[in-house]
């Protein structure tokens, strides 16, 4: 209460006139305003750091089940296209082989996951893993031979030259066995008669 006895009374500090606030009361109102304002630009600076430090949101990804359901779905769909072009017995087979060495090697594994046509990419694997397997290195080379001879002796055999054509000029006539009547009436003679 002491404190109070101490201050201006509200009619000294605004110098008796009603309305009159005095310059150092808004200096003082300025000073807190200014310092106010600075923290908040602080604040508002660490929080933009702090946005700018922290990593952009990530994309939510399907659920896990869905993924499952399409890669389902994308399998059957293949391996039917599959076995109407290479049959059913040969897809059997390719499928086994892809399934065993979907377990021996994850790299194969995520090579058919991420194939947009898994058992046509299985079938092409299967192929070159086929051709790698009964091909030898001196196989290739009698065969790039066999492939040169066959070329040299293609290019030297020259096909026979064809006789043209018959054209509609000289072939003979609608099928008929020999020359049809002319004249009046005999046209249709042997067909309608009196």
């Amino acid at each position: 209460m002491n404190d109070m006895t101490n201050a201006p009374s509200l009619a000294e500090a605004t110098g008796g006139r009603p309305g009159h606030v005095p310059i150092s009361a808004l200096l003082d109102e300025r000073d807190k305003r200014q310092t106010e304002r600075a923290r908040a630009d602080g604040l508002e600076n660490q929080i933009a750091a702090m946005l700018a430090q922290a990593q952009p949101p990530q994309p939510l990804e399907p659920h896990e089940a869905v993924k499952q359901a399409l890669y389902a779905q994308n399998l059957r769909s293949s391996r039917r296209f599959a076995e109407r072009e290479y049959g059913k017995d040969q897809i059997a087979s390719v499928h086994d082989w892809a399934a065993r060495q979907c377990d021996q090697d994850p790299r194969f594994n995520e090579q058919m996951r991420g194939a947009e046509d898994p058992y046509e990419a299985a079938c092409q694997a299967f192929n070159r893993e086929q051709v790698l397997r009964t091909v030898k290195p001196g196989d290739l080379a009698a065969f790039n031979s066999w492939r040169e001879a066959q070329a040299s002796q293609g290019a030297a055999v020259q096909a026979p030259l064809k006789t043209p054509p018959r054209t509609l000029a000289n072939a003979p006539g609608n099928g008929g066995a020999g020359r049809s009547p002319i004249g009046p009436g005999q046209a249709f003679a042997a067909v309608i008669r009196r």
